[in-house]
């Protein structure tokens, strides 16, 4: 088996045009190429993506490697097109597909494909894809502060909170009327912070079954008053000890 480039392009027009190397906002440019960094590094391949040299394709928001062969991540790739369930694909890889994935499936401006001379069609993320993992032990129980800007709230039957998120994703969150009605403060369409109860998936980062604990009010604001006690309770513990340059010159190593 020869060695072939791989190629991974990014098509998204969320920012309200087509994303291609000649335009793309930096936070989009910078979080693709660290997940096809880790795509392609995968697990414990042996890869070493530090020396692997890319090329932005002109024309569209490409990432195309030198030619290179590296058996677990065409393994991985062949994998890919023969079933949807990623079981026996990488964690690393598998993890970066379902983000993508995730992403496609909140918006359908967003699209991932992978092409390569080792496969006889490209691989599509999209909308419609339906990657998968055994996920029975991807989902975990936590506890969040989530912000986010509060575009619905209530219910006649159900009751829930509608929250746009700053990724542009939205997180509905199931409240009840007693806690909604004992609010002293109109949050609809204001950006808030919510502490909430839900379900995790590791891979992918999203929520499910999302129940509000509270909001949270968080004042930016400093307190004058507070400051200088907390100040002076810092003065009064660091009384009699070294300088505190000193300190950090120990916590780093450098003292003599």
């Amino acid at each position: 088996m020869g060695s072939h480039a791989i190629c991974i392009a990014l098509q998204d027009t969320s920012p309200g045009y087509a994303v291609r190397a000649e335009r793309v906002p930096l936070a989009v440019l910078s979080t693709f190429a660290k997940e096809v960094e880790q795509f392609l590094r995968g697990d414990t391949d042996g890869l070493d993506t530090a020396a692997l040299e890319v090329a932005l394709r002109p024309g569209e928001l490409a990432i195309q490697t030198t030619p290179f062969i590296q058996p677990v991540l065409v393994h991985d790739l062949h994998r890919m097109t023969l079933s949807p369930v990623l079981d026996g694909v990488s964690a690393r890889r598998r993890t970066v597909v379902l983000r993508w994935q995730a992403r496609a499936h909140r918006s359908r401006l967003y699209r991932v494909e992978i092409r390569s001379g080792y496969l006889e069609q490209p691989i599509v993320i999209d909308a419609d894809s339906q990657f998968r993992a055994d996920d029975a032990d991807a989902w975990v129980n936590v506890e969040r502060y989530v912000r986010g800007q509060l575009e619905e709230l209530g219910g006649s039957t159900v009751v829930n909170a509608h929250l746009r998120l700053f990724d542009g994703s939205s997180l509905t969150v199931a409240t009840d009327k007693a806690r909604l009605a004992s609010e002293p403060r109109n949050r609809l369409y204001k950006t808030v912070l919510l502490r909430i109860r839900a379900r995790f998936n590791l891979y992918t980062g999203q929520y499910r079954d999302a129940e509000l604990m509270e909001f949270v009010d968080h004042d930016r604001r400093l307190d004058a008053r507070e400051w200088d006690a907390l100040t002076q309770r810092g003065s009064r513990l660091w009384h009699g000890l070294p300088p505190i340059t000193t300190w950090l010159d120990v916590q780093r190593g450098a003292a003599g």
